[in-house]
């Protein structure tokens, strides 16, 4: 019996001086699941910070660019006052084809005399589409003058509409 445990032993021996690494015990309060601490780290909360500031400015910035649009509707809304008197813009007239005791004319009032100072295009009938006439930022339906409302606005031009007549204006320069 004892030279089965020596050679067990030497057995151990052995495979110890092979194997350089050792093996934790299993049954250790390492393992233990109760233990276990929560770490903290500085990097940790640093990193959730910054994803918090992250998110607050574009929360604001989100905000900011929703309030300056609304902003920016409500000065281009309001267009049923008159820019120009009514005697101011030139009249035109138009003899209809039919003649009776009284020649019947039909005033048709000129096409404003405009400066477009820009546009902005993003497709045809968004509502984002914009043509800067003067000092004002219109968009489609909004007032040119009395009579002209802005029918839609292409990329080389903008298209009036009174009435039942409409006229195109190209941009300058193009």
């Amino acid at each position: 019996m004892s030279f089965i445990l020596d050679a067990l032993k030497k057995a151990e021996r052995d495979r110890l001086r092979d194997e350089k690494f050792e093996i934790e015990d299993f049954t250790s309060p390492v393992w233990e699941l109760n233990n276990i601490t929560p770490i903290t780290s500085k990097k940790l909360i640093f990193q959730i910070s910054l994803v918090l500031i992250i998110c607050c400015l574009g929360v604001l910035i989100l905000v900011s660019v929703t309030l300056k649009d609304g902003l920016l509707d409500d000065e281009i809304v309001d267009t049923t006052a008159a820019f120009l008197p009514d005697g101011f813009a030139p009249e035109t007239t138009l003899r209809a084809g039919v003649h009776t005791e009284n020649s019947s004319k039909i005033m048709l009032p000129s096409v404003p005399n405009i400066l477009i100072t820009g546009s902005i295009f993003l497709s045809d009938g968004s509502k984002s589409n914009r043509v800067f006439i003067d000092d004002r930022a219109l968009r489609v339906g909004d007032l040119v003058d009395s009579n002209w409302m802005i029918e839609s606005i292409a990329v080389d031009a903008v298209v009036l509409r009174f009435d039942d007549h409409t006229t195109r204006i190209a941009y300058p320069g193009l």
